[in-house]
């Protein structure tokens, strides 16, 4: 059995994309700056959530809603953003998982 080589992906910050910041995109980058697959999910504050399949390019892009139905808060615009890249296994390396948090608040 081959052993399969651990990589860590790198998630380049997603910027807002219109004025209530709901509609979000973030890049996915290898070790080397290759695109790569997979899929990303997006959440902020306590009900906003949404999630993209990765394109050639690296990038995922979705919009945010509120999965119950409620009324968005101004609390929920100035939460930071969740980013998690799911990870890739492939057939000689794998690609771990990566989470990142972006927004007020946050140390980088």
């Amino acid at each position: 059995m081959a052993i399969k080589a651990w990589q860590v992906a790198t998630i380049e910050p997603p910027p807002s994309r219109n004025a209530h910041g709901l509609e979000v995109v973030a890049r996915v980058r290898g070790a080397r700056g290759q695109p790569m697959a997979g899929h990303l999910s997006f959440s902020r504050g306590d009900h906003l959530a949404c999630g993209a399949a990765v394109q050639k390019n690296g990038s995922g892009e979705c919009t945010l809603f509120d999965e119950h139905g409620h009324e968005l808060h101004d609390h929920e615009h100035q939460a930071p953003t969740v980013v998690m890249f799911s990870g890739i296994v492939g057939t000689d390396h794998i690609v771990l998982p990566t989470t990142q948090v972006y927004g007020k608040g946050v140390r980088r």
